[in-house]
Formats: structure tokens, C-alpha cells, sequence
């Protein structure tokens, strides 16, 4: 397989990856409010279960660290504690219901998460945990609940792949997302452009050639929670029934997040003007098209090794290449390490 395709899915978490099709408990999320330093969600946590579920403890993973959380209110007779633990960048907290949750029964929790000095901002948004729908009670994957002996039972952790889930959480460019299965509503459409197909079986090779007839090419493909996935590109709008009529095992079509910019974290290299970067493309965008993205964001020195282009840059002209949407990934080149696109 060629070096690209390591790249193109290295945000798929292929690897390390162990989920269940019917999680233990269901998370209920709705972010309550969110102020200029403080964020506060209302939680209710079911036991879905036929067991006992010793001491479940609900896990909000933060960006940034210096942070602090409480809890507001709990059911009663369902005391909670919040506690805080940093790993590298990311802040975790901890919500720890000190009691057993018996089959059918609920606890519902008030907490907030919260910097202690009030000057400073607390900028939630890109959260792994973070619930996008401000006032709106929703399942809450991505804050992933585990019981007394360490059982995920439900949702996605970031930090060890391991994920729990009746449907297929999906994370692009920092916007984390649920991908249910098709429901067969007419209506629904993939707009003209990238797009990502799910699928419970491989594409066989009369069904590439059925899409290839209609427009929709393919790309690229790989495997994301159990689910063959592939990248297409249409020119035209699609039709989710056509794709559910002509693909056996059809599970549900989304639009490529080609258009939220990239960020390149440039802070251990602040004190250079200069700085070497890989730039790919989407493989749509043939290798002259990306050159000349890179040239017209100030690129300087450019070559290109298979898909990539490797060039230097000044630090003022990222945000340019961050902004392209025919990129895919960016990267600053190091010696003799090899490079993860972001």
C-alpha cells in the first residue's frame, strides 16, 4: 500500500480499536450554558442493563490544563464527585457516582467546568467532549462512561481507542460526529463534492462500476469501527435511496469536513520565521494542482516526494495553506522522523 493511504486514514484509528454494538448505560448530555469562563452541562446516565453497575464514573476530556470542575446537583441518594487529572494537554474529569446503579434506574448530574481566575477565557469548542448543540438534550458518545472495574460501557475514549456504541462516532478536523445508519428518507442527499460511504460489506466490483457510471468516483478506501469506508467525489448532488438501492450493505453517506481550516501547531518552533513543511492534498487534486496551491501561500524550495510537497515556509503564510480546502494535511518536516498529517 502505498505511503499516502497510511496517511489519508491515520485519523481513522484503525489500530487499537475494541467496541461493542450494545453499550450497558446511555449518556443524555445537553450543554446548559456556556460563559466567559465556564461551561455547564446537564448529564442524565442510564442503566440500559439487566446487572448492577458498581460506581459509574462519566469522563469529559478538556483541551488545555488549569482547569477546575464541580458538581451542582445529583440525584438523590446518588452522590458524585468531580476530580481533575492532566495528560500532556488534555485535562480529564472525572465524575464519580459513588453508589450502585440498578437496572432501569437514572442519576442525573449538574457540573460545571471552570477556570479560577476570572480573566482568563475558557474556550470549550474544541473539547474532545464537547457537545456542539448549545440547549439541547442529546447521547453524548464522546464522553465515554466506565464501571468499578474499568469496563467501558459506553461511548469513545480519545486516549486509548477504545469505543462502545449502537451507531458510528466519526471525528474530522476537530468536529466530532454520530453517523447513524440510513433510515430510507427519501430526501436525504449528499451534497455534490467529497463525500465518505459507509459500508457493512467491501464495494464489490459491480457496484464501483455502477458508480462510476453514474459520476461518483471513487478514491480512496479503508476500514473505520467494523465499516468498510471509501471516499467518492461527485459533481453533482446524491441521492442516499440511489446509494441504498444500487450498494448491498449500504450503511449511510456524509460530506468530506473539507471546508473547517486546518491548524498546524507551530509553538515548539515559534522562534523560526521559516519553517519545512508536507502538505498533501486530497486525491482528487493531482500533484501540479497542489504545487501551485503551496506556491500561491508563499511556498519557497518546493519539491514533491510520491503525493506529498515538501517546502519551506514563512510562519505569517500557514494560515493561508490552512484555509486551502483542496488540503488534506499538513505537517512540519522533521529529520529522519516520518510524518502524521493533522
Amino acid at each position: 500500500m502505498k505511503k499516502r493511504k497510511y496517511i489519508v486514514f491515520f485519523f481513522l484509528f484503525c489500530t487499537k480499536i475494541a467496541f461493542a454494538t450494545i453499550p450497558s448505560v446511555q449518556l443524555m448530555s445537553e450543554r446548559y450554558r456556556t460563559e466567559w469562563n465556564w461551561i455547564e452541562y446537564r448529564l442524565t446516565l442510564k442503566n440500559t442493563s439487566s446487572d448492577i453497575i458498581f460506581n459509574p464514573e462519566i469522563r469529559y476530556y478538556a483541551k488545555g490544563e488549569l482547569l477546575s470542575a464541580t458538581v451542582d446537583y445529583s440525584t438523590w441518594l446518588y452522590p458524585v464527585v468531580a476530580s481533575i487529572t492532566s495528560l500532556d494537554e488534555t485535562s480529564i474529569v472525572k465524575l464519580k457516582v459513588n453508589a450502585m446503579l440498578y437496572s432501569g434506574d437514572s442519576v442525573e448530574i449538574h457540573f460545571r467546568i471552570y477556570r479560577d481566575e476570572y480573566l482568563v477565557e475558557l474556550n470549550s469548542s474544541q473539547d474532545w467532549s464537547y457537545q456542539h448543540n448549545e440547549n439541547v438534550v442529546e447521547r453524548n458518545y464522546f464522553m465515554p462512561v466506565y464501571d468499578d472495574y474499568h469496563n467501558l460501557m459506553w461511548g469513545y475514549d480519545p486516549l486509548n481507542g477504545k469505543v462502545n456504541a449502537d451507531v458510528v462516532l466519526w471525528s474530522e478536523r476537530g468536529v466530532n460526529m454520530v453517523v447513524e445508519r440510513y433510515s430510507g428518507d427519501a430526501s436525504g442527499i449528499v451534497p455534490a463534492g467529497r463525500f465518505w460511504l459507509f459500508k457493512d460489506v467491501p464495494l464489490s466490483l459491480k457496484e464501483r462500476e455502477i458508480l462510476d457510471q453514474s459520476g461518483i468516483v471513487r478514491y480512496e478506501v479503508g476500514r473505520h469501527l467494523g465499516k468498510d469506508l471509501i471516499l467518492f467525489k461527485s459533481d453533482s448532488d446524491v441521492r442516499k435511496a440511489y446509494l441504498d438501492s444500487v450498494l448491498y450493505g449500504f450503511y449511510n453517506a456524509i460530506p468530506v469536513n473539507d471546508t473547517t481550516r486546518l491548524s498546524l501547531d507551530v509553538s515548539e518552533n515559534s522562534t523560526n520565521d521559516t519553517l519545512p513543511l508536507i502538505v498533501g492534498c486530497w486525491p482528487d487534486v493531482d500533484i501540479a494542482n497542489c504545487i501551485g496551491i503551496v506556491e500561491a501561500c508563499g511556498g519557497v524550495n518546493i519539491e514533491y516526494a510520491r503525493n506529498d510537497v515538501l517546502s519551506k515556509m514563512h510562519i505569517d503564510s500557514i494560515q493561508c495553506i490552512e484555509n486551502k480546502y483542496d488540503v488534506y494535511y499538513i505537517s512540519i518536516r522533521k529529520k529522519g522522523l516520518d510524518h502524521a498529517g493533522v
